[in-house]
């Protein structure tokens, strides 16, 4: 565990911090010889509340439930694995829920898909003899609505204390001192800075958690190419790559490639790609379109979250790379949507979705300014996706665009 320090003199000008104590944790089987230490590990010096740090550490605090945001990506799932192991550190019982699961590549990874549940209840019932209600974490998450579609996972999780770890910019937290949203370059990233705030070098972390961890930050920046890279994300990740080592990062890399492989579902989504919006023709940005339906992924024997990496590779696909992509993948209740813009479009991704979302009344958006998304309910007005394009991604575009013309602001 680690131990708060008071402040024995009363000190105003004191700041309260935690000395860690000898965890007697495990080296990480891939290092040799100490040859990569604790000193070698970089500084983030993250400033995570003190309520929130000691909440975790509290010796009331026994059991938590993690939770990301729906159709998890690397991030997202480098994030709560990684977390799960710092509290289980720490002797606290951890579980991860998932509502949507883990995609087929994350499935080839042992200790990942054994760690996910799906339900709130199913979590609940591994703590055993806990008479007191668990914490909730929320990472990589900007609201409970993109956490969970399902009205009883809701009901479980409201009325459980939270705290929150996230760097999206839609996030305004819940609970100030139980809240971190900072601009770090994802969410793997803040959880390293966690892990060096209780005192726990990232080198005890198992080797597949050390790899969820690289993937999430590589996922999230594309490749250190992200504005939100810094030198300290850059450090970090060159810190993270010699912890996994080359040979263990190429395999892992081989089997999430083979095990997510789906043949065919390229080949559909690129013949469905559709300008709503040309700019040669039209004033603003070039707005493309493409999807899949729920008749698809029957078809092939997929679930929506195997087609997590599709929309980026959609907006890097050579038609549409300098526009705006609209990625729509349509469920039984409704439509995921995710927008992806780049840097020079005059409506960033964020703003088409704020936009997108009051047309469509719901509040379940979030995410980037250049990468963003939301959740549309199927209703007797969007029963299908040529009215979810026709009657409101355009008419919603075309909302942004002119208050680009107004304000200057995409």
């Amino acid at each position: 565990m680690s131990e708060i320090i008071t402040n024995p003199n009363n000190n105003p000008n004191y700041k309260q911090s935690i000395r860690p104590i000898d965890y007697n944790l495990p080296s990480s089987p891939n290092i040799k010889n100490d040859e990569i230490s604790l000193r070698t590990q970089p500084k983030l010096n993250t400033p995570f509340p003190q309520e929130l740090i000691n909440k975790l550490i509290s010796e009331e605090s026994k059991n938590f439930i993690l939770i990301g945001h729906l159709m998890p990506d690397k991030d997202c799932i480098g994030s709560l694995v990684a977390t799960k192991e710092l509290l289980e550190m720490l002797g606290k019982n951890a579980q991860i829920v998932l509502e949507d699961g883990l995609s087929k590549g994350f499935k080839s990874i042992p200790n990942i898909s054994n760690a996910v549940k799906q339900s709130v209840a199913e979590a609940k019932a591994e703590f055993k003899n806990s008479e007191k209600e668990p914490t909730l974490v929320i990472l990589d998450c900007a609201t409970l609505n993109r956490a969970t579609h399902e009205i009883e996972n809701l009901k479980s999780l409201e009325n459980l204390e939270k705290i929150i770890l996230d760097h999206h910019i839609t996030n305004n937290g819940l609970n100030d001192k139980l809240s971190y949203i900072g601009k770090e370059s994802s969410a793997c990233e803040i959880v390293c800075g966690l892990a060096e705030r209780l005192g726990i070098p990232l080198s005890s972390l198992s080797q597949n958690a050390l790899y969820a961890l690289h993937e999430g930050i590589m996922a999230d920046t594309m490749g250190l190419r992200t504005d939100s890279t810094t030198s300290k994300t850059e450090e970090l990740e060159n810190y993270l790559k010699k912890l996994c080592g080359e040979d263990s990062l190429s395999k892992y890399k081989e089997d999430f490639r083979n095990n997510s492989f789906i043949e065919g579902l390229d080949t559909i989504w690129q013949h469905r790609i559709k300008t709503i919006n040309d700019s040669r023709r039209y004033p603003g940005d070039s707005v493309f379109t493409t999807y899949l339906t729920s008749t698809d992924l029957k078809n092939l024997n997929i679930a929506p979250i195997d087609c997590t990496k599709l929309p980026g590779q959609f907006a890097s696909y050579r038609q549409v790379k300098y526009g705006i992509a609209i990625f729509i993948l349509e469920n039984h209740n409704g439509y995921d949507i995710t927008i992806k813009s780049n840097t020079k479009c005059e409506v960033s991704a964020l703003n088409l979705v704020k936009k997108l979302s009051e047309r469509a009344a719901t509040k379940e958006f979030g995410g980037h300014e250049n990468s963003a998304g939301l959740f549309i309910p199927k209703t007797q007005y969007i029963s299908n996706i040529k009215a979810l394009e026709d009657r409101h991604i355009l008419s919603a575009y075309k909302d942004a665009y002119h208050e680009y013309q107004k304000t200057g602001k995409y």
